[in-house]
């Protein structure tokens, strides 16, 4: 009924703001702007991938209908961040993406829960390590809330 688990992981994270994260004119930092800086912007998205190794301490009770609670941390690398803007100019629709953040904090800390009832489970994570390693930027740490199933 306790255990030690550990695995691989893929996490996708999509932020929708009223602000941009941006790096303009490619400069070495990374920038949180405001929308008003760039006129008709309409939606701005910063996304990234995580591949990580969670390691957990497992409870749960007996038998086949069981239910569980686990608690632990992950260790993980981001892989393909960018931002992406929408918008409308002059009657007609804009795209800027921006990929390459030369100060992003490749590899992420965090801790993670999941309560749940057989294979099913409510998941919660917290990045200890901010996003990006800069301070024109509000430190972004992440809180992700969902659901997991486990095939094993």
């Amino acid at each position: 009924t306790v255990s030690l688990g550990i695995g691989l992981g893929y996490g996708h994270v999509k932020i929708r703001s009223r602000e941009v994260v941006s790096n303009l004119n490619n400069s070495i930092q990374t920038q949180l702007v405001s929308q008003a800086t760039f006129p008709g912007l309409t939606k701005s998205i910063f996304k990234t991938n995580t591949l990580f190794i969670p390691l957990e301490l497992r409870f749960r009770t007996p038998g086949w209908q069981h239910f569980k609670f686990q608690v632990g941390g992950r260790l993980g690398m981001q892989i393909r961040p960018k931002t992406k803007t929408y918008g409308e100019q002059d009657g007609k629709s804009t795209f800027h993406k921006v990929v390459g953040f030369q100060d992003l904090n490749r590899f992420i800390v965090g801790i993670h829960t999941r309560i749940g009832f057989r294979n099913w489970a409510f998941t919660a994570s917290y990045n200890l390590t901010p996003y990006f390693d800069t301070d024109l930027v509000n430190q972004i740490n992440g809180l992700e809330l969902g659901l997991s199933i486990s095939l094993f």
